[in-house]
């Protein structure tokens, strides 16, 4: 829908403090989906109704994966001579995020893990990772598409 999920909330609270206390200029939000309801564009409204500049958003709404995304936020960082990032998810997916980046092609991450409180599914999104970054470090993933 339109609303944020909490782990959502807790990723955009986090970035919101970091472009408001000057550490970062720029936010990239992230996610697929359907017409206005694409993650990103959810992002990104959330992020205007508090404050950001609209242009201060580069908004990739074509990922549905999270390969998808690094190599969408290496190609819009890429055009906007952007040469590294703050990369925001929960403690358990940043790694995969910025690896995913690094691989294709932005060699300067930092984790900025979110805060917040401890997710329902959060065992579930631990495993998943358990899985998931070794996968996508061997490129596993990619096999199936």
């Amino acid at each position: 829908g339109r609303t944020p999920s909490d782990a959502l909330e807790y990723r955009l609270d986090h970035a919101l403090a970091l472009y408001k206390t000057g550490r970062s200029r720029r936010i990239i939000v992230t996610g697929g989906g359907e017409g206005r309801y694409a993650e990103a564009l959810v992002m990104a409204d959330w992020l205007v109704d508090r404050g950001v500049p609209r242009e201060a958003l580069i908004i990739d709404n074509e990922s549905s994966t999270t390969r998808e995304s690094g190599a969408n936020v290496s190609a819009l960082m890429l055009k906007n001579k952007l040469k590294s990032a703050l990369v925001v998810s929960q403690w358990f997916h940043v790694a995969r995020c910025r690896l995913v980046l690094e691989q294709s092609g932005v060699n300067h991450t930092l984790a900025a893990p979110c805060g917040g409180n401890t997710l329902r599914r959060e065992p579930f999104f631990i495993a998943r990772e358990m899985l998931g970054l070794p996968a996508y470090a061997l490129r596993i993933d990619e096999l199936r598409g």
